[in-house]
């Protein structure tokens, strides 16, 4: 099959260092296709991937040490190849990166480093990272009260769907 070649290729052009062929063979162990689904060996390659500064393999496997699936669960491992990916804009890593400082896990809570990796994720269209900066806005957590500029994020995150953005234009005042 299609599947079959396409392993066959990745495990080649991985053994040679390709982050991208690593990371495509970690997401064939992660989601058990064509070889037996393998968390450990999805970790591997992710962290193979990962060393070679490949951002959607920074945040895999960042996430599985969120969960410690694959690897043993640790926050700060997390945080440090959440914040790498973030780093090279990756926006689900910095919406991440957001929420850890939003809830404290594994750092002091910070409202300001929460608006500021939300704001990145955000620009970046990442719906839920806008409706967070929304509410930040709203509240005036880490930044300065705005209604209008809560109002402005939660419109683009509900345009994305985002029924929570919906929620919160619904009960705004105008």
């Amino acid at each position: 099959s299609n599947y079959q070649q396409a392993h066959r290729l990745f495990c080649l052009l991985s053994i040679n260092g390709h982050a991208d062929a690593q990371f495509q063979l970690a997401q064939f162990y992660a989601e058990g296709v064509v070889v037996e689904k393998n968390t450990t060996a999805a970790a591997i390659w992710f962290q193979r991937a990962a060393q070679n500064g490949y951002a959607p393999a920074q945040y895999s496997l960042a996430l599985l040490y969120a969960q410690g699936k694959g690897v043993a669960f640790e926050l700060a491992s997390a945080m440090q190849w959440w914040r790498r990916a973030a780093e090279q804009g990756h926006a689900q890593a910095q919406y991440q990166l957001g929420m850890l400082y939003a809830r404290g896990l594994g750092v002091n809570r910070s409202w300001t480093d929460s608006a500021y990796w939300w704001q990145q994720a955000a620009q970046a269209g990442y719906a839920a990272a806008q409706f967070e900066l929304g509410r930040l806005y709203a509240m005036g957590a880490g930044v300065n009260k705005n209604i209008i500029l809560a109002t402005f994020w939660w419109e683009h995150s509900a345009k994305q769907g985002d029924l929570r953005a919906q929620q919160a234009l619904l009960h705004t005042e105008p």
